[in-house]
């Protein structure tokens, strides 16, 4: 109860014009219906904005974020270097419509949201997830694990489309996380990917899941899972770019060749860094 109390409180400060804070900068937030603008948890994914810091300085150019969510990756950019240029794609529009508000809010002409998901085609595609904000929504079905999802239909571009038609001239980062579909938004950006060379960041899921107790997947969705891996991999060869691991609690790069996503004992995470070879060598 003390806690609903507390959040209430806060909510109803911002309402009243109490900024929230981000790195240096200090943000109006507007409305009391619940938006995690308000009660930012600064410690998700720290080891994020360490990589970020990195890449930012090494990379000019615009931050293309693929998969906004709730704008747990827009903030970190915000702190870091709140002038980048932002461009982010959400099929969800209770995500976006978070995030715009947020932007209008405080004024912002270099970062926008656009509620379109990113792949290697055009067309209407079934999407699944479990509520408005989704933090595993996907283009994927992910099979028995997740059979109350709901099943809606979102907008699919291709990512090299859109952004030759948004007139985007330079690309200095992207950011996938869309639950098992990255190699989808990877083939839809060939053409950004070998033409810009910027950084890239994303996620592949492992064949299990669980923090204390590992648990399998079923032998279709770990199927899945490593074609997805390995079609990553082989695009990455072709553009020419070499891929590292994140250690999820210092930021630092571990080279690597692919992806072992069966190792339970010594699973190091889930999120990567790819760079563009001959950049920055």
């Amino acid at each position: 109860m003390v806690n609903r109390v507390s959040s209430h409180v806060r909510r109803l400060l911002h309402q009243l014009g109490v900024p929230v804070r981000y790195g240096a900068q200090r943000f109006r937030v507007a409305g009391y219906h619940p938006v995690r603008f308000a009660t930012p948890d600064v410690h998700h994914e720290d080891f994020l904005s360490h990589v970020l810091a990195r890449v930012l300085k090494e990379f000019p150019g615009t931050f293309v974020d693929v998969g906004v969510n709730t704008g747990q990756t827009f903030t970190k950019v915000l702190a870091i270097d709140p002038q980048r240029p932002y461009l982010g794609f959400d099929p969800q529009l209770s995500c976006c419509f978070n995030v715009e508000q947020f932007i209008r809010l405080n004024s912002m002409t270099r970062a926008e949201v656009i509620p379109l998901a990113l792949g290697d085609s055009n067309g209407m595609l079934s999407f699944f997830s479990d509520g408005e904000v989704d933090e595993c929504a996907s283009l994927v079905d992910r099979g028995s694990r997740h059979q109350s999802r709901a099943v809606s239909h979102v907008q699919c571009r291709i990512g090299d489309e859109v952004l030759q038609e948004l007139h985007v001239a330079s690309v200095g980062v992207i950011k996938i996380d869309v639950e098992g579909a990255e190699s989808r938004v990877i083939r839809g950006l060939r053409g950004t990917l070998a033409h810009q060379r910027p950084a890239l960041i994303f996620e592949v899921l492992p064949n299990f899941s669980g923090i204390g107790q590992r648990v399998r997947h079923d032998d279709e969705a770990c199927r899945r899972n490593r074609a997805n891996a390995q079609d990553i991999v082989e695009e990455l060869q072709r553009l020419a770019y070499r891929l590292f691991q994140l250690d999820e609690e210092t930021g630092n790069e571990r080279q690597v060749s692919g992806f072992d996503l069966d190792d339970v004992d010594h699973f190091g995470g889930n999120n990567y860094l790819a760079r563009p070879i001959g950049v920055g060598d």
